[in-house]
């Protein structure tokens, strides 16, 4: 059960009313943030985000029309942080459908893939604490859209490219809440011609994501036992499913969630704040 039902329905009744300047302070109390109130009008939070999207080459949201994403955020130097369920969240990009793809990037703690033997994500121990424990401890659960992750099996040992990976991980999805960055991810983000050619020994991609480890939602061949992970100072490699690695959820936002705009510009000191 969410803990702030009550502050979040007041709050959202404020908005509704049109009010130009609501009154957080009871509702990020009880999440446990420190936030004031704040001041501005609401839009649509993916078409703000494309207000700001970038055709000239640098760090910033950038199209690149794939079947995974249409936007992604690209680059090193991006101000892509928003604020969703009292936690700084960082936005990934924006798909066919528009939904905004976020990403818990922080050190959340080190699991298991999964707690026995089986290299299927929709049965492994980590993606049953997504999408019931972490997703029911989520205040602000009701943006989520429950979609298909792309978790189609990568062998790391294949000397795959961009173009091999982005294939075998379509070959296989999941329907679900939560879920965790795909390799997809991590080649899309990245600058570095060499990097898309060759993420799995390289560890400098000229992007963002890289800062951050992570298990990945697709496992190795099932004849491995292992599933993949994002290491800084390991590139993208393959584990035991009982090793344990930080892990990265994964949520994507409804089209229709709103923006407050003034509420903040991205950064990791001032995140985006959403409309409720």
């Amino acid at each position: 059960m969410n803990r702030c039902v009550d502050q979040e329905i007041a709050l959202e009744n404020c908005y509704a009313n049109g009010v130009g300047t609501c009154d957080t302070t009871a509702y990020y109390a009880c999440m446990g943030v420190d936030d004031k109130t704040i001041t501005g009008t609401k839009s649509n939070f993916k078409d703000y985000l494309l207000t700001k999207k970038k055709t000239d080459g640098s760090d910033g949201l950038t199209q690149i029309d794939t079947n995974y994403l249409k936007y992604i955020y690209k680059g090193s130097s991006v101000n892509n942080y928003v604020t969703f369920s009292g936690d700084n969240w960082r936005i990934i990009g924006i798909t066919n459908q528009g939904e905004v793809k976020i990403g818990l990037f922080k050190t959340n703690g080190a699991l298991k893939w999964d707690n026995g033997n089986s290299s299927e994500w929709s049965t492994s121990s980590l993606n049953n604490y997504l999408n019931h424990g972490f997703y029911n401890d989520l205040s602000d659960a009701y943006m989520i859209n429950k979609r298909n992750f792309y978790i189609g099996r990568i062998d790391p040992t294949a000397g795959l490219g961009k173009d091999e990976i982005l294939a075998n991980e379509s070959n296989a999805t999941f329907s679900g809440y939560v879920g965790l960055p795909g390799a997809s991810d991590y080649i899309l983000a990245a600058k570095s011609a060499t990097c898309n050619s060759n993420i799995i020994n390289n560890t400098d991609c000229g992007s963002w994501m890289t800062a951050y480890d992570s298990w990945l939602v697709n496992a190795a061949p099932s004849s491995q036992y292992k599933a993949i992970y994002f290491k800084i100072s390991d590139s993208m490699k393959s584990d035991d499913l009982g090793a344990t690695h930080n892990y990265v959820p994964v949520v994507y936002l409804s089209p229709e969630t709103e923006i407050i705009e003034g509420g903040g510009d991205g950064t990791s000191g001032s995140p985006y704040k959403l409309g409720k």
